[in-house]
């Protein structure tokens, strides 16, 4: 009987050891494959150096420069301004986000300064202040509205690590309020000047190109009936 159990024992054993003899020789391979996908991202910053100098141009009598401008940024003024007054305002916009963006600007006047008539309207030194080989600059009739539109596109960091190269200046005014020219006309005079940034993806829009410069027509197309949304 010990031999037979014995036999038996042994039996199991050596099953067992061609179970895992077997198992071991099968040729195997196994592979495997995560396809993962992200969106890039749009985002502008907007800053600016804003201004109220002396008549020398070189002391700063009030400074409201800003290094992002916000909503609540958006409504501070200059104010207590008087004949020989020197104002600086040089607002810049930077794609801060990945993809690359296509620009529009709209400059909107208000207040009685840009009605006056005697060769102090800011509205047409600001027109001359704007670079004509970035821009493309729309005026309305009475220049109380300009829509301006970037020639090229403004790149993202998913095309430059290059910070200069995502930023671009609107205009760079400086103004001077020669005192000889500002009567009592002047008197409680104000102005506004309202700076709104438009940007959406330059990818996929298929818009004609004069050169390297994207034509007037193609952008006012790609802005027209879009809808923008603020990214915090």
């Amino acid at each position: 009987m010990k031999r037979k159990l014995s036999l038996i024992i042994t039996a199991i054993a050596l099953c067992s050891l061609m179970l895992i003899s077997g198992t071991l020789a099968w040729f195997t391979d196994t592979k495997s494959l995560a396809n993962d996908g992200n969106f890039t991202n749009a985002k502008l910053r907007l800053s600016e150096v804003y201004q109220r100098l002396d008549s020398t141009g070189k002391k700063v009598i009030q400074d409201l420069s800003d290094d992002e401008i916000t909503k609540e940024d958006s409504q501070k003024g200059i104010t207590g301004l008087v004949p020989g007054d020197q104002l600086k305002k040089i607002p810049t916009i930077e794609n801060v986000g990945g993809t690359d963006l296509l620009i529009r600007v709209k400059l909107t006047y208000s207040g009685s300064v840009f009605t006056l008539t005697n060769g102090v309207s800011v509205q047409d030194d600001l027109i001359a202040k704007i670079s004509k080989d970035d821009w493309y600059i729309v005026p309305d009739t009475d220049k109380k509205v300009i829509t301006l539109y970037k020639k090229t596109i403004l790149p993202g960091s998913d095309s430059t690590s290059n910070k200069a190269l995502r930023k671009i200046t609107i205009f760079n005014l400086f103004k001077n309020f020669e005192a000889d020219k500002c009567t009592n006309e002047f008197f409680n005079a104000d102005f506004n000047l309202d700076v709104h940034v438009d940007g959406i993806q330059s990818a996929n829009m298929n818009i004609s190109k004069s050169g390297n410069n994207y034509t007037l027509e193609g952008l006012k197309t790609a802005f027209d009936g879009k809808k923008f949304e603020e990214v915090k």
